[in-house]
């Protein structure tokens, strides 16, 4: 348990490695930036203009509707009615520029992202930390005054596990919590 926590100690104390957890905070908050900019609220002006072109549209369907009375497989499959072609009037949301946050969506795309993206950071510090002691020599040392080897390596995969763990943890509920205030 000593070496675990003289071992962790080191992790917390690279700069690296507090460079790469800001990268991480970083990237999370550009993708949350990102999603309350895509999902704003609509202009006026915007608004008005799918509106628009939803009159259009809506004048046009009225022919295409009549079509599809007339012959509804032609239009909607072998097995359509003509009350089914109702289903071809044009909706306001259809012409909408962007569309209201979907948490639900977003764990396939944005979350999916942050994930990738700290399993990379994850594996960037693991390698930061232990590269860091055979590039400073003091892995020689460390080895001399651990007789018990395969105890200090895990002490040190411990270390960088808990260490990533806890700090994607606390990124992943920022992120996600950010959505959820964005998303009310």
């Amino acid at each position: 348990m000593r070496v675990f926590v003289a071992e962790l100690g080191r992790f917390l104390s690279r700069r690296t490695i507090a460079v790469l957890l800001l990268l991480a905070v970083a990237v999370a908050a550009v993708l949350t930036v990102a999603a309350a900019y895509d999902t704003r609220a609509l202009s006026r002006t915007e608004m008005d203009a799918a509106q628009e072109v939803l009159r259009k549209d809506t004048a046009a369907y009225q022919q295409e509707l009549q079509a599809c009375r007339k012959d509804p497989g032609q239009y909607l499959g072998a097995r359509a009615t003509a009350a089914d072609c109702e289903q071809l009037r044009p909706q306001l949301h259809s012409y909408l520029v962007r569309t209201p946050l979907n948490l639900a969506a977003e764990v396939d795309e944005r979350g999916t992202v942050l994930m990738v993206l700290l399993a990379a950071i994850g594996l960037l510090v693991g390698a930061t930390f232990a590269g860091a002691d055979w590039a400073d020599r003091s892995i020689g040392t460390q080895l001399l005054v651990e007789t018990r080897r395969e105890r200090m390596w895990l002490a040190k995969a411990g270390a960088v596990t808990v260490g990533m763990t806890a700090a994607a943890a606390l990124v992943t509920a920022g992120f996600w919590g950010a959505l959820r205030v964005i998303a009310l």
